[in-house]
């Protein structure tokens, strides 16, 4: 991780200086964090503590991981039409809704409207007033 961190780091030197902060700032937090784990594995080898060995993802756990996929695909298709702030807030409502049903977190169910509006304000204020990026609107909002 550190040689692919590096070479990204040497990547935005090519970039204009008005524009290469932010990906420096990323790189250097990713090699710190890459020598940060190295550390923790090295400190675990010498103290002979065991290294979990993750286990095989079960069948649950895969289509999981395919729905959120095919969710997300959804997500970006429907943006356009739909609309951000339509389809942003049924995404985080559903996939927060569906997701957590796996472990029970939540048993009211206004939580998952609530986080889907907490969500969906944030991002909007974040990129649609703040940074000023033009978000898709759609037949609703």
């Amino acid at each position: 991780m550190m040689l692919i961190f590096g070479s990204a780091y040497y990547m935005t030197f090519s970039m204009n200086v008005r524009s290469s902060g932010y990906p420096q700032m990323i790189t250097v937090a990713g090699m710190i964090m890459s020598a940060l784990k190295f550390a923790r594995a090295a400190y675990r080898s010498k103290k002979n503590i065991p290294i979990n060995v993750p286990t095989a993802m079960s069948w649950e756990q895969i289509l999981t991981a395919f729905a959120t996929l095919a969710a997300s695909f959804v997500y970006i298709i429907a943006v356009r039409s739909v609309g951000f702030v339509t389809i942003t807030f049924l995404f985080t409502t559903v996939s927060s809704y569906w997701l957590s049903t796996h472990t029970k977190v939540y048993s009211k169910l206004w939580v998952y409207p609530a986080v889907g509006f907490g969500i969906t304000v944030l991002l909007y204020v974040a990129f649609g007033v703040f940074l000023n990026v033009p978000l898709p609107r759609g037949i609703l909002i």
